[in-house]
């Protein structure tokens, strides 16, 4: 197996390839649809809409036991991210982070207390 291993890298290099990896490196983080990976995900909030109206986005996200979600204040006032059942509570100044990892399995709802329109939902597998 090496040798071939070492047969394809060479035939990498004779190709202009500026590298090779053995394919039992480990794996790169899976990409999410929302730029995170599994590991990690990002809720955004953006700045209001002509109408007025904000919210987290996206407003559900899924992560692995143990996966970290990162909320991202954008907008230009201050935001919360409050667990629905007292699980966290941070307020978010505007170009400010607040990030949770999440160690047990099961679905949390959230909301900011100063928009209550603003609500999501994170599902930990």
């Amino acid at each position: 197996m090496r040798s071939v291993f070492f047969s394809l890298c060479v035939v990498a290099f004779a190709a202009g390839m500026s590298s090779c990896k053995s394919s039992s490196s480990p794996a790169a983080p899976t990409p999410s649809s929302n730029g995170g990976t599994q590991a990690q995900k990002t809720i955004t909030i953006p700045a209001s809409d002509i109408y007025g109206s904000t919210n987290y986005s996206p407003r559900t996200v899924t992560v692995q036991v143990g996966g970290t979600v990162v909320w991202t204040n954008r907008d230009g006032e201050k935001h919360t991210s409050v667990s629905d059942t007292g699980l966290w509570s941070s307020d978010i100044a505007p170009g400010a982070d607040f990030t949770r990892t999440f160690p047990t399995a099961g679905t949390y709802n959230f909301h900011c207390t100063l928009h209550p329109a603003m609500t999501g939902t994170i599902t930990v597998q």
